[in-house]
């Protein structure tokens, strides 16, 4: 039986993004550390917090523990962020599908991190990241993108590293079998033709998917 996760980073909360998760759907309710503050604003109890504590304030960890949440805690002294070690859990979890808010925004260098850390390895799980201007999906060998986009959409693929037998369906500029270098623009801004789907697939490597949200999601 498949399940799925909504995780809380512990960066800035953006309300945008909250009725995007609602809509999708979650059986569990992780948080970052501090990311309990933004479960906590949307009414949500939380099933797991990780990390090493030093953000969360103490009285939401006594509540979520009250409330039966199990708390993972970690050493202030650790080799990883909270947001790092959240996902391992999440991997040994055995989660089909997990998505990300309070994610990126704050400060740059933890913002960079963090995308870097969406980026890291093909996790076991579809992940998806909600943040106020895209929606990012990332795509691997056995996990592909496909979904409905209205025409004019904007897309971008944004790689970590070389990635190669990038195909593509339903964007403007199509790619067949392509290679794409970190760091390159040649993914930057495609745009949705109409098609009925628009689909990515890579054959070896990852990249997420950036799918920009329209005026009426950003407002």
């Amino acid at each position: 039986m498949s399940r799925s996760a909504l995780v809380f980073a512990g960066g800035p909360f953006e309300h945008s993004t909250w009725p995007l998760a609602q809509a999708l759907g979650y059986d569990d309710v992780w948080c970052a550390d501090s990311g309990l503050i933004h479960a906590k604003a949307c009414g949500l109890s939380p099933d797991v917090v990780v990390g090493d504590f030093d953000s969360a304030p103490k009285n939401l960890l006594h509540e979520a523990s009250a409330s039966g949440a199990k708390l993972i805690q970690h050493p202030a002294d650790k080799n990883a962020s909270d947001l790092e070690l959240t996902l391992h859990e999440l991997a040994k979890a055995n989660y089909s599908q997990v998505t990300l808010l309070a994610f990126s925004g704050g400060r740059t260098d933890h913002s960079l991190f963090n995308w870097m850390l969406a980026l890291q390895q093909d996790w076991p799980f579809q992940l998806t990241i909600f943040d106020d201007t895209v929606s990012a999906y990332l795509v691997h060998g056995t996990i592909h993108f496909c979904a409905p986009l209205a025409k004019g959409t904007q897309v971008s693929l944004l790689p970590r590293d070389s990635v190669s037998g990038v195909t593509t369906q339903g964007l403007k500029y199509p790619l067949f079998d392509a290679r794409l270098m970190g760091g390159s623009t040649l993914g930057l801004s495609n745009e949705a033709d109409g098609s009925e789907e628009v689909s990515v697939s890579v054959e070896s490597g990852r990249l997420l998917v950036l799918v920009v949200h329209s005026d009426s999601l950003k407002n």
